[in-house]
């Protein structure tokens, strides 16, 4: 992320995990969601808490550029997103498409030492390039991401406000991609557009009075929907995403 877009003189890096399952797969922060798996186990992790506090970890996971945790065809035919970040949960669906690529095959590279062919696509008016492997023969990426016949090992923009890089492929040992509730609560259903707005509003610091979805839901009390579980895992891909921080809305 460039905290300055100007002068482009600062880059912050987050890591994040993009865990594939057989039918659906989860995007999220790697500090957030270790942060909060130890933090609902069963068992005492307290010195592994406090040991990662120390370390940044949990600095980082509160101050992430990508609060969300995604979720790609659950339920079947969607794109699920969702956040704690406005006290309570909050989810939204869209429709599970991918994006319109076109396929560059004269352009290879190898990431990971392994061969990776080039496509790029028009999404949210930006111009995205992907850098895909079709050894991996599995149709996915960072973010919201997928549709190449092969998983997306980097993703960048046109200008590099946006740039995922995979450092770190695990297959083996891993707990199933599922729909995680980590506190058990319920989670309200909004829409892309009103949470977009939202969350804008709360970090440009407009009173909760002056919100309408926060407003509706301290003043009035809203329905709440709990999703449900979907087990299955194969793949865990972490990248170093960097992201321009006045555009942050558009990866949402």
């Amino acid at each position: 992320m460039h905290t300055d877009t100007i002068t482009r003189s600062r880059i912050v890096q987050d890591t994040v995990l993009q865990r594939v399952g057989e039918n659906m797969s989860q995007f999220v922060n790697c500090y957030s969601f270790t942060y909060d798996t130890l933090g609902a186990s069963t068992h005492d992790n307290t010195e592994k808490l406090l040991a990662m506090i120390h370390n940044g970890g949990f600095r980082h996971s509160i101050r992430s550029n990508v609060n969300e945790y995604i979720y790609k065809n659950y339920p079947s035919g969607k794109t699920t997103t969702m956040s704690q970040e406005f006290i309570v949960g909050f989810y939204f669906e869209e429709e599970y498409q991918p994006q319109n690529w076109i396929l560059l095959p004269d352009s290879t590279r190898q990431i990971l030492n392994r061969e990776c062919l080039l496509a790029t696509c028009d999404f949210r008016n930006r111009i995205y390039f992907a850098w895909y492997c079709p050894e991996i023969p599995i149709s996915d990426g960072p973010w919201k991401f997928f549709g190449l016949p092969g998983m997306i090992l980097e993703l960048y923009d046109a200008n590099k406000d946006y740039h995922f890089l995979a450092f770190q492929i695990e297959t083996e040992n891993l707990t199933p991609v599922t729909l995680y509730n980590f506190d058990e609560e319920e989670y309200i259903k909004t829409d892309r557009k009103t949470y977009i707005n939202t969350q804008y509003k709360r970090r440009s610091g407009v009173a909760t009075e002056e919100i309408p979805l926060l407003r509706n839901l301290y003043w009035k009390g809203r329905k709440k929907i709990l999703l449900h579980y979907l087990p299955s895992v194969f793949y865990t891909i972490l990248w170093k995403g960097t992201i321009q921080k006045n555009n942050i809305n558009e990866l949402i």
